[in-house]
Formats: structure tokens, sequence, C-alpha cells
């Protein structure tokens, strides 16, 4: 063989040897079955993939917590009456004979009758046979500083009056006259359409307070 043919021999093994070395460079590795590394992966995950759940974090669809209540739902006792011993039979009928006794009653959510159920109260309703108009009387038995809170939100929202004996608030809203007495340790709350003045309520109220315990 000459010396030209020796050195084109040598030239080509070279340039052989460099082309697989540049293709084992960019093959990706494999594993030791054959099959690609996940390493060669050249994807990088988003971060919805990458990152864990955040177990704390709130969902906006879930209901949120009612609020806490601001009532003292201990303070209310047992009024130890019944709705024939709030107001008698005899003394409604001397009212107004032409008024039925109903029995308790649940009173609208908002409403004086709803604060005395929330203090274990009692609630009455009687109504008129021709007008169809309630009677609503709501006794509740309160520890002195639940009075004392009662009586001045009374103060408030309602005029004092002295014609029912005790400390006294009359007032009207949607055409519903309300009386509020304090006397003892008791709470009382009468409410009718029919009481258009303070005066309007006065027997009744009487007739109440004269059977508390």
């Amino acid at each position: 063989m000459s010396a030209s043919s020796s050195a084109l021999r040598r030239s080509a093994l070279i340039a052989l040897a460099a082309a697989s070395l540049t293709l084992t460079a960019c093959a990706p590795p494999v594993g030791p079955d054959g099959s690609p590394s996940p390493s060669a992966s050249t994807s990088t995950p988003s971060d919805s993939e990458s990152a864990p759940p955040d177990e704390h974090r709130e969902d906006p669809g879930q209901p949120t917590a009612p609020p806490t209540s601001t009532t003292r739902p201990d303070a209310g006792e047992d009024v130890g009456l019944a709705c024939d011993d709030v107001i008698t039979l005899q003394q409604m009928y001397d009212f107004n004979p032409n008024v039925s006794a109903l029995g308790q009653y649940t009173p609208e959510a908002g409403t004086l009758g709803d604060t005395v159920v929330s203090y274990n109260g009692l609630t009455c309703r009687w109504s008129n046979n021709t007008s169809g108009r309630t009677i609503d009387v709501a006794i509740a038995k309160l520890d002195p500083e639940t009075l004392a809170d009662l009586s001045a939100d009374a103060a408030k929202s309602a005029e004092p009056v002295s014609v029912y004996g005790d400390e006294g608030y009359f007032g009207q809203s949607s055409g519903v006259g309300t009386a509020q007495i304090f006397t003892g340790s008791y709470w009382v709350v009468l409410s009718s359409k029919d009481f258009t003045t303070a005066r309007g309520a006065e027997q009744l109220a009487g007739y109440v307070v004269g059977n508390l315990p």
C-alpha cells in the first residue's frame, strides 16, 4: 500500500470516530433496560403541577360560620306560669268577652317576643273573634344585669309611662302598640294593633303583673 493510501485511510478513521463521539453526546441517557432515563426529559412541570395542595387555603364556595349570638342564653329562668295563669279566662272575659285564647305561639324573628323566647321566656296569644286581631303577651324572668340592659334599650325606643304601676314604656311600630314593663325580676311585653295608646294595654298589664309569682 502506498503512503498516500495509508494517509487517506487514517483520515477516514479519524472522521468516523469524531462522528461517533458527536452522536453519543447528543443521544439521551438510557436505563438498564434500554428505555430512556427519567432525567432525559427536558420539560419543566408547571407551578400547579409541582406545588403541593395548600390544605389551609379557604374554599370561596364554603359557607362562613354564623356570627356568635350576643344574647345570654343562661340568663333566663322558667317563668313558672301557663298562659291561663298569665291572664285568666275570667280576666280576659272581663276585658273583652269576644276574645279567645290561642295558647303559646312562636314570635316572628327580630321581635321583642322572639327575644323573650331566647331567654327561656313564655309567649301567649289571644285573638279577637270578630276582627282577628291578636293580643300577645311575653314574659321573661331574668337576672338584674340583663333587666338593666333591656330597660336601657326600651328607654331608647319607647316613651316612659306611669300607667302600669312599675317601670313601663310604650311605643308603636307598623300599627302595633307595644307595652314593656319591668317589675321585680320580670320583663313583660304586651303587643297588639288594638293598643293605640299606653292606656289601651293598661287593664291587661295590670292583670299580668298581678298574676306574677
